[in-house]
């Protein structure tokens, strides 16, 4: 079982406040179902997501919702600052590091930058 659902996102949330500069109800979290960032946030575990932190910097880890609606993690790596491109790149050794794909970050749907992983 999962914490959030034994204390409910609300608490979670309020918990975690003290430890991360955000606005209180800006902290989702999200289920770790893709590979591409292993070790980094590891399959199964849950991502705490800044909801108010959208825009890419260099190094940040995000939360990126698809056309599909579902949610991937990128390491964003600024190509230029105006206007913002950005590069994904993936942590697992697996996947190629350097596969080039540049986009523009206002093209992105990017629901926040991870601030912690809360391992099962």
């Amino acid at each position: 079982m999962r914490l959030r659902d034994t204390l409910g996102i609300d608490a979670v949330s309020a918990a975690l406040q003290p430890f991360y500069d955000y606005a209180a109800g800006e902290i989702i979290l999200f289920e770790i179902k893709n590979e591409n960032m292993v070790p980094t946030l590891p399959l199964g575990g849950e991502a705490v997501v800044d909801t108010g932190r959208r825009i890419p910097n260099d190094g940040g880890v995000y939360a990126v919702r698809s056309s599909t609606g579902e949610v991937a993690f990128y390491r964003f790596s600024v190509v230029t600052l105006s206007p913002l491109l950005v590069e994904a790149v993936r942590d697992n050794p697996l996947y190629w590091r350097g596969d080039g794909q540049r986009i523009l970050a206002e093209e992105l749907d990017i629901v926040g930058r991870v601030v912690n992983v809360l391992v099962p």
